[in-house]
């Protein structure tokens, strides 16, 4: 019988003949960073089309994932009850496969399985599924984006919708970009421009909030979601760089004395405000009795709001790029990491299969030897039975000189108790 550290040996040399990807080659799987950082930047005017081609390229891609995993017959899951190709991941146990059955019943040959990570987990299905779990991480991220975006035109919208009630009255204009090189960036974008004789104001619009909730600005200035452990990016700091900006370019065109007054615009009518800050935060419906409000005097004739309004127009500064979630940027490498994955995937299941037969073919052998041992047990315990009989029938019919049928009756007893005894052995 072979020793443990003989069946060990022997289990390692299987594993090298039938292993062809090097530890070394897996650890650089596992590094690759082919998801990582990928990002570029666009217009904005072009940030939900560019979206969408992300978000299109990566259902490619988890489709691709989703035919190799098919081809290899891997068992195909769905994160939850959605069954998107985006939500796809893999059991990555291997279930009711008969190469377990003699491994699971020897605690010997178990112990080694064990050791040399022939079990039932597989370290490239673990791989796979966290690819798809990162994958899945950056499709969910660019729906994010995406909806962050439309929401926010979905709230600049309402804002002319609400300020075409006062055409004539009030002048506006949208997403004009300024220069702001002499307050440390390059541009400056605000949202809304709404150009009055009283002032020119300039608007942040905020779309923020779901229904029922309250966003509560602190008297010095923070932003937050009451009864939430969430603080949300104060708005007033960027609001006040865009008035800075606003400032500088009318007096670069000789206009001086125009009042510049900051305005965050609210457009979720679902959610509640609680202001304790001096700031200026308003809805859409107050944007008239705001204004009109104001303590200022209307100072400033139609021509010049003309002016201002020709300055905004003939502003020429480049539209600015925002940073998008870009996997597509890295097709080559997320297209090599595949292939590398799933041929680990096919690598590790010959080893491991080629392994697992090994064990099997342990333990048959041992159980045909242990069978050769029980037929020699058997046979031994055969002779004294022989012995029994010869010496029953010795003693009955010569020296006792029995009658025959009551020798075989005697024998029989005598017999059936060594037998019984044999089988007790057994």
């Amino acid at each position: 019988m072979k020793t443990n550290e003989n069946y060990k040996i022997a289990a390692e040399r299987v594993k090298r003949a039938n292993k062809k990807i090097s530890d070394a080659q897996i650890e650089t799987i596992c590094e690759s960073d082919c998801l990582e950082n990928a990002e570029r930047y666009v217009y904005k005017s072009q940030m939900l089309e560019e979206i969408e081609k992300e978000k299109e390229y990566i259902q490619g891609v988890f489709l691709k994932i989703k035919e190799k995993m098919l081809a290899f017959n891997l068992p195909i899951k769905y994160i939850g009850d959605n069954q998107d190709i985006t939500n796809l991941t893999i059991n990555s146990e291997m279930e009711n496969n008969d190469i377990y059955k003699y491994v699971s019943r020897h605690k010997q040959l178990k112990e080694i399985s064990a050791e040399l990570k022939a079990g039932r987990r597989t370290e490239s299905r673990v791989m796979l599924n966290k690819f798809l779990k990162n994958l899945n991480a950056l499709y969910e991220q660019c729906c994010e984006d995406e909806k962050g975006i439309i929401k926010g035109e979905e709230g600049e919208q309402a804002v002319a919708d609400g300020l075409k009630l006062y055409t004539g009255k009030y002048h506006y204009r949208e997403n004009v970009i300024l220069p702001a090189n002499d307050i440390g960036g390059e541009t400056s974008e605000t949202d809304v421009y709404i150009v009055t004789s009283k002032a020119v104001f300039v608007c942040e619009v905020k779309n923020w909030g779901k229904r029922g909730r309250t966003i509560c600005i602190s008297k010095d200035g923070q932003w937050s979601v009451k009864g939430r452990k969430i603080q949300l990016k104060s708005p007033i700091q960027q609001n006040t760089r865009h008035c800075l900006a606003t400032e500088r370019y009318l007096e670069s065109h000789g206009i001086n004395d125009y009042k510049i007054v900051p305005l965050i615009i609210m457009t979720n009518e679902d959610v509640k405000i609680e202001n304790e800050s001096d700031n200026n935060i308003i809805r859409v419906s107050e944007l008239y009795n705001f204004i009109e409000g104001l303590d200022l005097p209307e100072k400033y004739t139609d021509q010049q709001q003309k002016e201002v309004l020709k300055l905004f127009d003939s502003s020429n500064v480049s539209e600015r790029k925002f940073k998008i979630i870009s996997p597509s940027v890295n097709k080559e490498k997320i297209d090599n990491q595949i292939t590398l994955i799933f041929e680990w995937i096919q690598d590790e299941e010959v080893w491991k299969t080629a392994l697992n037969n090994y064990f099997d073919d342990v333990r048959k052998m041992e159980l045909k030897e242990q069978k050769k041992e029980d037929v020699q047990f058997k046979l031994l315990m055969v002779i004294p039975l022989i012995i029994a009989i010869i010496c029953v029938l010795f003693l009955g019919l010569y020296m006792l000189e029995m009658h025959p049928v009551i020798t075989v009756f005697l024998g029989i007893i005598i017999v059936g108790g060594v037998l019984q005894i044999i089988f007790e052995k057994i």
